[in-house]
């Protein structure tokens, strides 16, 4: 769904995250402090214009190959059992690991706080580089 404004686009993620826990979404926003409203509202990945411009002008302007905020980011399921015993806050404390944990799937609900102890049937969600993701698979 295309959106017009910023409203536009937090109601429609709200009302898309009610009827359906199924449901991938996407945001784009204009403003970049919408961002966490985004993700409030249910987006499992938000953007704004903003922050994705500002990349695309600094790698402009330092020479090299402009960022798409899609092709370089992919987003994986990992088995739960490689950091059963953990949180997701110790996963994400990894240095240089090149990959974010985003929540943790369990029995059909999404959890995202860092104090979430990971357990070995959970799904951790993941966010990373084409080359990270595939090291983590």
């Amino acid at each position: 769904m295309i959106t017009v404004d910023d409203e536009t686009a937090l109601l429609a993620t709200a009302v898309g995250r009610a009827l359906s826990d199924d449901i991938e979404i996407l945001v784009w926003v204009t403003d970049a402090e919408n961002v966490p409203k985004a993700s409030d509202a249910g987006a499992d990945y938000a953007l704004s214009e903003q922050r994705t411009t500002a990349r695309m002008l600094t790698t402009e302007i330092r020479g090299g190959e402009a960022l798409h905020p899609t092709g370089y980011v992919q987003f994986a399921r990992i088995e739960g059992a490689r950091f059963a015993g953990g949180t997701l806050g110790r996963a994400n404390g990894r240095s240089g690991h090149g990959w974010v944990g985003v929540g943790v799937e369990r029995n059909g609900a999404f959890h995202t706080d860092d104090t979430t102890e990971i357990a070995p049937d959970d799904t951790l969600i993941v966010a990373g580089t084409d080359d990270r993701i595939r090291d983590l698979e």
